[in-house]
């Protein structure tokens, strides 16, 4: 009897330690930022969906979905593939064209903008610049990135998860 119970001790902690070295790998995996690329010779695949959400005077702006813009050569299509939208609304899908050099800085909000076809830059969003009426008031062009305020918001970088807010108003 007293074999059984010890073999039964020895097989749950046998058990455990196997548990607890899955549970390590995924906690290191995450913590290392492997989610966030992988590196290969031609550059960093990456998969990222950053959220993004437009307000023009106080109206929501949907995003048009299953979308990849209109590329007008083979070169600008793989750039609209590497950034394009779904189903889900709000969600951007970044990196599904191949891997790039410095993800961090090639996918920026002004290169997302432009591959849904929305003009955007530093004093505009679709047809309001900075200085236009919104609701009787003088309009200014804001952005946020996960409710902080960015000021370089052209050059700005998207993350994976990040919530962005472009608001005039």
């Amino acid at each position: 009897m007293k074999k059984r119970k010890s073999r039964f001790k020895y097989s749950y902690v046998i058990i455990a330690v196997f548990f607890l070295l899955i549970a390590y790998s995924i906690y290191y995996y995450y913590k290392s930022g492997a989610s966030y690329g992988i590196q290969t010779q031609e550059g960093t695949v990456v998969h990222w969906h950053p959220e993004l959400y437009i307000k023009i005077c106080g109206e929501n702006i949907e995003l048009v979905r299953e979308s990849t813009g209109q590329a007008k050569d083979e070169e600008e299509l793989k750039f609209r593939t590497q950034i394009h939208t779904h189903k889900k609304a709000h969600e951007l899908h970044l990196g599904e064209g191949g891997p790039v050099d410095n993800p961090e800085t090639y996918f920026t909000l002004e290169k997302a903008m432009r591959a849904l076809d929305i003009n955007f830059n530093e004093s505009c969003i679709m047809n309001k610049c900075n200085g236009d009426l919104c609701g009787g008031k003088t309009g200014n062009l804001r952005v946020y990135s996960d409710g902080q305020e960015i000021k370089n918001f052209v050059n700005h970088g998207l993350k994976d998860k990040e919530r962005i807010d472009i608001i005039f108003e």
